[in-house]
């Protein structure tokens, strides 16, 4: 810096030690002070640097803490944190629990065996039973089911004891001296 105004010291010093040969005319359009050009061209050069002070203002990110190393201890420093927030625990309430009832009713699911699984001597005492046709419907009146070549509905009889209770999907379902059982379609008694 030393350097810089020892320079201009000296540039001054010369300048004044030489005489002027001549002093040039002005004309009266170069009597105006030159301050109204260099005063925007200062305004300018302002409001430029404001505007980019602000710029790096809003477009300053947050670095994080970064770790220093020591050289002398050679240990790793941990950022500091900001304390954490603490929640305040919320009062629950008081959960109603519901009483079973120490007797409930079980439903009991009525499994009726097929007429295969019925014990031999019942079966022995069964007349012939054979389905050629089988019609279901959603509606109760227009099921129907062709066994020993006669039309039968629900809770019709086909032989002495031997009832026709339900008509299924899949077959029937039948009830001989107080016993249900069922038979497939395709099942026949006696078998083949």
């Amino acid at each position: 810096m030393s350097y810089i105004l020892d320079a201009l010291n000296k540039a001054e010093k010369d300048r004044q030690q030489q005489t002027p040969t001549s002093i040039p005319t002005v004309s009266a359009q170069n009597n105006i002070p030159p301050q109204g050009k260099g005063k925007y061209g200062l305004y300018f050069i302002m409001i430029g640097l404001g505007f980019l002070m602000l710029w790096i203002f809003l477009n300053q990110k947050e670095t994080p803490p970064q770790q220093v190393i020591t050289p002398q201890e050679n240990h790793v420093t941990a950022p500091k944190t900001e304390p954490t927030t603490q929640i305040k625990a919320v009062k629950s309430q008081p959960t109603q629990y519901i009483k079973k009832d120490p007797n409930p009713v079980q439903k009991k699911i009525k499994t009726i065996p097929n007429i295969m699984a019925l014990d031999t001597t019942l079966r022995n005492q069964l007349p012939p039973i054979t389905i050629s046709a089988h019609v279901y419907s959603e509606e109760t009146s227009k099921r129907m089911v062709i066994i020993n070549n006669q039309v039968r509905h629900e809770q019709e009889y086909i032989a002495e004891q031997l009832q026709l209770t339900h008509i299924t999907p899949h077959g029937i379902e039948l009830q001989y001296q107080g016993t249900s059982f069922t038979m497939k379609v395709k099942d026949q008694w006696p078998p083949y």
